[in-house]
């Protein structure tokens, strides 16, 4: 339920688990998990550093023709 996008505190309501440690007990990362991560974090950086970049451009003086 957590991997299709249910907060988690729906999650635990649906399955029963009445406390945090038990639901963390059996909501075990797996590698497709991992994988996933490490995806959106590549993602969040590559769009951090055009957005950088749109800025710097911005931000640059145009040339004065003398």
């Amino acid at each position: 339920m957590v991997r299709a996008g249910i907060p988690e505190t729906v999650c635990m309501k649906v399955s029963g688990h009445k406390t945090r440690n038990v639901f963390d007990r059996y909501n075990i990362s797996s590698e497709r998990d991992l994988q996933d991560a490490a995806k959106k974090i590549e993602l969040s950086y590559r769009q951090a550093k055009i957005a950088e970049t749109e800025q710097e451009t911005q931000n640059v003086e145009p040339a004065t023709i003398q």
